[in-house]
């Protein structure tokens, strides 16, 4: 029997079906915290007979990947791969992917709250005593602003999308920028210069930022 070392615990809780096809084409699925608990609490030789894993958000750098010899697929259950050495993993025939698009409208949903409680202070409103929940700083609305979308993948089309109900002008950055989505959605594709100029929100995938004029900016890095 195949063995596959899953390490996400939700994993067969959230993904009943896809349990289900591993065990139905004769894979044992072993379930650890993450990939140090496997290595750790499991002998060389279970080890060295998995052929797959399903990686949540631990690291898999070369030093691990060498301990896993036997491995010839990393599945992310997620879609960022950033925790993965992808050069050493192709040096030793390992495939890596990831669920494309699977948490796009979450994150979509999430960062739209994150632009209401920025932009009308709803943090600090509730944090407060009742004076300033009453009192003077409401914000801004979202109404009539100005609004760049991060570029323009699937989180950012479902973005456009939720945000063309609020009577705001969508501008998008991207290096393959899909014009026909784009049109339709009412997003107008304009230089990175412009997105920072022009836009009062700002919404991007980055690891370093830096501030620029007064405007929001909501950073969305996994």
């Amino acid at each position: 029997m195949k063995k596959c070392s899953g390490h996400r615990p939700s994993f067969s809780a959230r993904c009943v079906s896809a349990s289900k096809l591993l065990r139905e084409n004769n894979f044992n699925l072993i379930i650890k915290n993450n990939v140090e608990h496997l290595l750790k609490s499991e002998s060389t030789a279970l080890r060295e007979s998995i052929c797959a894993v399903i990686a949540g958000k631990d690291c898999y750098q070369a030093d691990t990947l060498s301990l896993l010899s036997g491995v010839k697929i990393i599945s992310r259950f997620g879609t960022g791969i950033d925790n993965i050495d992808l050069r050493a993993a192709q040096q030793s025939g390992i495939v890596v992917n990831n669920a494309v698009g699977i948490n796009s409208n979450a994150v979509a949903e999430f960062i739209i709250g994150l632009i209401f409680a920025s932009m009308r202070n709803i943090h600090w409103q509730l944090s407060c005593d009742a004076k300033w929940l009453l009192g003077e700083s409401h914000g801004c609305e979202l109404q009539g602003k100005t609004d760049w979308p991060g570029g323009y993948g699937n989180i950012g089309k479902i973005l456009a999308k939720r945000l063309s109900g609020f009577d705001v002008e969508l501008l998008a950055f991207d290096k393959q920028p899909d014009y026909q989505v784009a049109d339709k959605a009412g997003v107008q594709f304009v230089s990175i210069e412009d997105i920072f100029m022009q836009s009062h929100a700002i919404i991007v995938l980055c690891l370093f930022l830096l501030s620029w004029r007064t405007s929001l900016v909501i950073n969305i890095c996994r």
